[in-house]
Parts: structure tokens; C-alpha cells; sequence
């Protein structure tokens, strides 16, 4: 995903429940709540049955189920016989498919929301009794377990919205054995907030206001749309159903597989092809009046764009751009696009939370990131849609064909997204050097981020829907970008290519975390990389190297410490487990060509023969290669050492 703005949450809306009727009426009333009460199995401790929704809404808007919040907050060590108390899905739930079928209501209808029904084949590898979806917003109407092996409904003890994790609680009448499969169907009904999850989009052409219907999913938002184990180490595959208007064209990440007209009330259900293994967070649809526009891939699959037709031929530089850059990335990855979806589609989408969003063979985007505009267009908003292009293209391998087990590693995703986004430019504009670009504005905006106490790790601890959304920042995806940039030098080029595709290759649809990376990374390279990176990813910060001449002529003596934006902060070394040192690659030039060494302890001693009598200063951290910053003696004490190179040396 490329994010460079909040993300915003859902409007908060106020329910009234009106009381009015005659004494009979509230007589019912209260006959029907005291037997309901007595037939109905009563809920644990700090739950309430889900409430009906009520709302006062203006036309195009649409009101949350107001579900009563628990009263309990949740233990330090949950309950293991109430699995709901805990913020993750139990361990033994694995999802193998999901049967999805939305309705979205939309233009005048849309204070209805949206109707859907999904269908998850599960097999629960422990016994239990309990089965857990996440759910957001939703109001669940109607819930079967069936028993796979004779198609049966299992009973049911008690079904209820822990809100406060964000489950919908299946008890069953018994226990299940381990390995058992079940197939949960679940009939909802749900309501249009913001911007993520399933939302309508509204634009203005010709004088005409249209509708769409699109869906924002990520990190944790697919819950929002469809009941769901939103994590995204739970791959399954996915089959969409859509329902719409006729006048309207529906797009899923798979092909149309075929569509029934008439279906209800005038109604189109389209049906498309089965998914290969992915998140939840990768699934997305798309109902419009778009105009597209189309090229092939190099090998034969189609490429389209998506926009409003009043806009479709400011898409054709995306258009141009991503089928080749799609094509560049299958062959430097030894992959191909093709062996996983076959067809990509890309859309300009109105309202958009972030740059863009790489739905697996559906990317959508800010139209701004998408569409450009020869006549009028700046040379920065032509920059812009390429490396977006390039940055989403990229995570159909980084994220999509190989996804993090938990967000915790967001870094696989996003980082590796940022490295490549500028190679993928660099091949659409080679004359604009945005690799080289990108050491200079990365760097800064990393630095920025990373030189003040509140900083964090890239690889940090996570675990609420808050905490992850918060992590998708500047330090893990330009920092990210950095270091990456960094392992590159240090392991070389062609190397470092041979271990990203022995790493894609070895988790192909599945998931990896950081140490499966290394692994294939050490493959092709002679010196420890888990000991060099996790000294970069697993503490915060980075190093500055003060540079000091010593007595002897020939040697130089460096110095690391952990840079800091205000000096004289108070600081806690043992904080990190590295003590805030780094592994560093310290390369440096003069007029006898390059070379480098790895600085390893908190201070070195380097030799450089005759330094002094050289015609060119000495020059550290080639090309900004290194995520770190040099501190160069004042000039006139160390004449042959330069102050001047980059603006980043300090």
C-alpha cells in the first residue's frame, strides 16, 4: 500500500431508541422480552446479544449496529475456555474458502447499506467448542454450522458480538474432535462509514453525479464487509459474488466466470473465478460505470485501467508504465505475473484513504496517483504516478505471492514495495535517476523519523487494529527502503537478486516472517546477514561516525554513537539488545578508487596509506549507501577529509 495520509476511521453515529405505544403494545413488549429471556441461553459474563440496528440518517449515509460494548475489559491472561477474551483467533482455526456475495446498495439507496451472505470452510485442527469470525459494524441475521463430512447443521448453544475484540462467538451444543471441518454460512447486513471497508464513492460527470461501490481493506478492515479470520497469516481462497444494477460493471481480483440476469428485482448476480491463496485484506471488488482502456502483458494476459470516461486517457500513462514494469518484475524475479493471477486490472477510485491499494489483480488508487494529464500534468505529479505504479506492482510479489505471518513484519511488505518502486521507475524514466533521487529525499524523511527517542524499531510489536495501523509510517517504509538499500551494497547486487527470488519461491501463496528472508539471503552470501540486519531492524535508530585523525599519519581513528536529534537527550542503552550499535559498511574513496570495511566494535582504527598527501578528500559512506550519518573533523585540522559530498553526512 502507498500511504502518505491518515487513515480515517468510522463516523461515530448516535442511535435513539424511541419508546411510544399504548399500554398494550408495551404489555407485548415486555411478555415478549421476559420469554425471550427465558428461551434464550444466556450469555458469558460482560456480553450482550447484538442489538438491532436503528438509526436517524441522511440520504447516502448509513448507521453502525449498536452492539453494547462488554463491561469487562480483557485479562492479562485470558480465560483459555473463553477464547473471545483474547484480542488474536484461536490457533486451530484455518480457513480453506471463503464463498463471498455482496449487495451493494447505492445512489438513493444507500442509506440501506449493504446485504451479504458468506460462506467459510474451516478446519478447526484442536477440539473445541467455539468458533470465532471477525466482525466489525456488521449485524449477523442468520448463522449455520454444517458438519463437512454429511453436510448436517451441528447444533447451537449460544451465538453473540464480543465487541470489544471484534468477534462474532459461535458455541456449539458439543465439542468438536480435532481436525474436524465445518463450513460456516452467515447471513449480514451492514452500513457505508468513511472511506475502508465496503463504501460507496460518488463523482461529476457531464453534470451528473454517479455511484460506486469499492472496498479499502487493509490492515483490518475487511471484517467491516464480510465476517472474516481477519489476519493475514489465514490464507484461503475466495470466490465473489456481486449483485448491482445492470448499468453497472462489477470487478473482483479473479475474471468474471459468468453472470445471471434478472437474478431479483432487475438485478445482475456476477460471478467470478476462484482466487489463489491470499489475505483478507487483499480481497476488493468494484461496482461502477468506469470506461477501461487495455494492453497485453508479455505473456498475452490483459493489463486494463479503470476510470471515469471523462477521465480514461489520463490513464494511459499508468497503463503504459504498469504493464511494462509488470513484465521488468517477472523476469528480475524469475516469477512471472501470469504463473499467479490472470488478469490485472487498475482503477482510479475518487475517495481513497491512501496513495493506493494492491488488491491482488485489482489495484486501486487515489485517482490522483493514477491519472495524469499530458497537457497540464507537472513533471512531480508524472513522478508521482510512476512510482506509485511501480511501488503497488511490486506487491503482487512482496506482500501478495509472499505475505508477512504477522504485521509485526510489515516491513516485508512495504519496505521491499518503497526499494522497488523507484527500480521499477527508474526503467519507465531512466533520465530522472530516481534511484538516485531516492537517496536523498528517503534518506532525509527517514532520518527525520528516526533521530528522537520516540522513534521505534521496523520491526515492532503489535497486536490492536490501532497498534497496526500506526505502524504503517515513515519508518517502515523508507527506513524500510533504506536498509534494504543497505543489504543490497552489502551483499552485492546480483546476489542479493538471487536471494529475493529464492525467498519468493520458497513461500509462494503462503507466508514468511523476517528469519525466513535471511535464510534465503544467506544462501548466496559469505558473511552473517542475520547479525548485519537485525542490529538495523530490531533496535531504533541509527549511527553517526565521527571521523578523528591519529598520531600516526597513515590511520584514522572512527568513532559510532547512537545519533540523536537533540544531544543531550538521556538515553537508555541497554534498552536495546545491540546496546545501539550497529554492524556497519563503511566504504569511503579517494583518488586511489574505493574501498570498504566492516565496522563491527564501537570504535576502529582504519589505515589509509599517504590519506594525507592525497589531491582528492577522503569521502565516507559512498552514494548514501549506508543509513548512517559521518562527522568530519572542522577543516584546516584535516584538510584531506571533506565536509562538503552530501548534505546527509551530517
Amino acid at each position: 500500500m502507498t500511504t502518505k495520509v491518515i487513515f480515517h476511521g468510522p463516523r461515530s453515529v448516535r442511535l435513539r431508541y424511541v419508546l411510544a405505544g399504548t399500554a398494550v403494545a408495551v404489555g407485548l413488549i415486555v411478555m415478549v422480552g421476559l420469554l425471550a429471556g427465558l428461551l434464550r441461553p444466556p450469555c458469558p459474563e460482560g456480553v450482550q446479544p447484538t442489538a438491532a440496528p436503528t438509526s436517524t440518517k441522511a440520504p447516502g449515509t448509513s448507521s453502525a449496529p449498536e452492539t453494547p460494548r462488554t463491561t469487562t475489559g480483557q485479562p492479562a491472561t485470558p480465560d483459555p475456555a473463553k477464547p473471545w477474551l483474547r484480542m488474536r483467533l484461536p490457533e486451530g482455526q484455518r480457513p480453506r474458502h471463503y464463498r463471498v456475495r455482496l449487495h451493494p446498495r447505492l445512489g438513493d439507496e444507500a442509506s440501506q447499506g449493504f446485504t451479504g451472505e458468506v460462506d467459510i470452510d474451516l478446519r478447526l485442527l484442536a477440539a473445541t467448542k467455539y468458533i470465532l469470525v471477525h466482525v466489525k459494524y456488521l449485524s449477523v441475521t442468520n448463522t449455520i454450522v454444517l458438519n463437512k463430512a454429511d453436510s448436517q447443521p451441528l447444533p447451537l448453544a449460544n451465538t453473540f458480538n464480543y465487541t470489544e475484540n471484534q468477534f462474532w462467538v459461535i458455541e456449539l451444543a458439543s465439542e468438536l474432535p480435532a481436525n474436524s471441518e465445518v463450513q460456516v454460512q452467515l447471513q449480514y447486513r451492514g452500513g457505508y462509514f468513511g472511506i475502508v471497508g465496503l463504501y460507496q464513492s460518488t463523482y461529476t460527470e457531464g453534470g451528473v453525479k454517479k455511484f460506486l461501490a469499492t472496498t479499502k481493506f487493509q490492515p483490518t478492515d475487511a471484517r467491516k464487509a464480510f465476517p472474516c479470520l481477519d489476519e493475514p497469516q489465514l490464507k484461503a481462497t475466495y470466490t465473489a459474488e456481486l449483485v448491482h444494477q445492470p448499468e453497472y460493471t462489477a470487478l473482483a481480483n479473479m475474471p468474471q466466470q459468468g453472470s445471471r440476469e434478472n437474478y431479483t428485482d432487475n438485478l445482475v448476480l456476477t460471478r467470478f473465478q476462484e482466487t489463489r491463496n491470499m489475505s483478507t485484506y487483499l480481497f476488493c471488488i468494484l461496482i461502477s460505470q468506469f470506461a477501461s482502456m487495455n494492453r497485453t502483458s508479455a505473456e498475452g494476459d490483459p493489463f486494463r485501467v479503470w476510470a471515469p470516461q471523462s477521465l480514461i486517457n489520463q490513464s494511459i500513462y499508468a497503463l503504459e508504465s504498469g504493464v511494462r514494469i509488470q513484465d521488468f518484475f517477472s523476469s528480475w524475479f524469475n516469477y512471472s505475473y501470469e504463473s499467479q493471477f490472470p488478469k490485472q486490472d487498475m482503477a482510479a477510485i475518487p475517495d481513497f484513504p491512501s496513495g493506493a491499494m494492491e488488491h491482488w489483480g485489482l489495484i486501486t488508487y487515489r485517482d490522483t496517483a493514477m491519472l495524469f494529464d499530458e497537457a497540464t500534468g507537472s513533471a512531480s505529479n508524472k513522478q508521482r504516478v510512476v512510482t506509485v505504479v511501480a511501488h503497488e506492482l511490486a506487491h503482487m510479489w512482496f506482500g501478495n505471492l509472499v505475505t508477512m505471518v504477522w504485521w509485526n513484519d510489515l516491513w516485508l511488505n512495504e519496505g521491499f514495495a518503497s526499494y522497488f518502486a523507484d527500480i521499477g521507475a527508474d526503467l519507465i524514466e531512466p533520465s530522472w535517476e530516481l534511484r538516485q533521487q531516492g537517496f536523498i529525499t528517503t534518506y532525509i524523511s527517514a532520518f527525520n523519523a528516526d533521530d528522537v527517542i520516540t522513534s521505534h524499531p521496523i520491526i515492532v510489536d503489535v497486536e490492536t487494529p490501532q497498534e497496526i495501523t500506526q505502524i504503517f509510517d515513515t519508518i517502515t517504509y523508507s527506513k524500510g527502503q533504506a536498509v534494504l538499500t543497505q543489504l543490497e551494497d552489502f551483499m552485492g547486487m546480483d546476489n542479493f537478486q538471487l536471494g529475493l527470488q529464492d525467498y519468493l519461491k520458497a513461500n509462494e501463496f503462503g507466508v514468511a516472517s523476517t528469519p525466513q528472508l535471511y535464510e534465503s539471503l544467506q544462501k548466496y552470501s559469505a558473511d552473517n546477514v542475520t547479525e548485519f540486519m537485525d542490529r538495523w531492524t530490531r533496535q531504533m535508530g541509527f549511527p553517526l561516525v565521527t571521523v578523528a585523525e591519529t598520531a600516526d599519519p597513515d590511520v584514522l581513528l572512527l568513532n559510532q554513537t547512537w545519533f540523536l536529534r537533540e544531544p543531550a537527550t538521556r538515553v537508555n542503552a541497554t534498552a536495546s539488545p545491540f546496546s545501539y550499535q550497529w554492524i556497519i559498511k563503511l566504504s569511503y574513496s579517494s583518488q586511489n578508487g574505493s574501498s570498504s570495511q566492516m565496522m563491527r566494535d564501537q570504535q576502529m582504527r582504519l589505515t589509509v596509506p599517504g590519506y594525507r598527501n592525497f589531491s582528492q578528500p577522503l569521502k565516507f559512506n559512498l552514494g548514501q549507501q549506508g543509513f548512517y550519518r559521518v562527522n568530519y573533523p572542522t577543516a584546516g585540522g584535516m584538510g584531506s577529509l571533506t565536509r562538503s559530498g552530501l548534505m546527509l553526512q551530517y
